[in-house]
């Protein structure tokens, strides 16, 4: 019995260990001055490398399918605030789809999200989408109920 649960703990803390490895950590860069939220990425923050995210995948039309295009991204942050800049690459650009229209009604459109898991838990995430005329859609996402799309988070984009 003894050597059953320390071969269990054994096991238990080798998993752990391999997930952690799996996270990649990133600098995120400390805004001196917070950056305009314009679609314009000129501001100094801005000036760093993207971070170094690998494959991207593609959550609409296929979920997890390997995204076409290349995307990079940069994130800083201040006192107040977490600052997300896309740039989205297409060797399309004619075949964007983008609507201006009301708020949560644009998911027919392309589009960019970030998922913020505030609690890190792994349970719940705020979901916030733009399409590229800065049309918002939002969510939150919990296991136990999935995507509720009356949060109506109060977000620049």
């Amino acid at each position: 019995m003894r050597l059953t649960l320390t071969a269990v703990l054994i096991i238990l803390c080798a998993a752990i260990a391999l997930r952690a490895e799996e996270r990649p950590t990133f600098h995120i860069a400390r805004a001196a001055e917070p950056p305009k939220v314009d679609g314009i990425l000129n501001d100094e923050v801005w000036n760093r490398e993207p971070l170094p995210l690998g494959e991207w995948v593609s959550y609409n039309p296929l979920r997890g399918g390997h995204a076409d295009q290349r995307t990079e991204v940069r994130i800083a942050y201040d006192d107040r605030n977490i600052y997300f800049a896309f740039r989205c690459f297409d060797t399309e650009p004619a075949k964007i789809r983008t609507t201006i229209s009301r708020r949560d009604t644009a998911f027919n459109d392309d589009w960019i999200a970030m998922s913020l898991d505030s609690a890190g838990t792994g349970q719940s995430a705020y979901h916030l989408f733009v399409n590229p005329s800065g049309v918002q859609m939002d969510a939150l996402n919990t296991s136990a109920s999935g995507e509720q799309f009356e949060a109506d988070l109060l977000w620049d984009s």
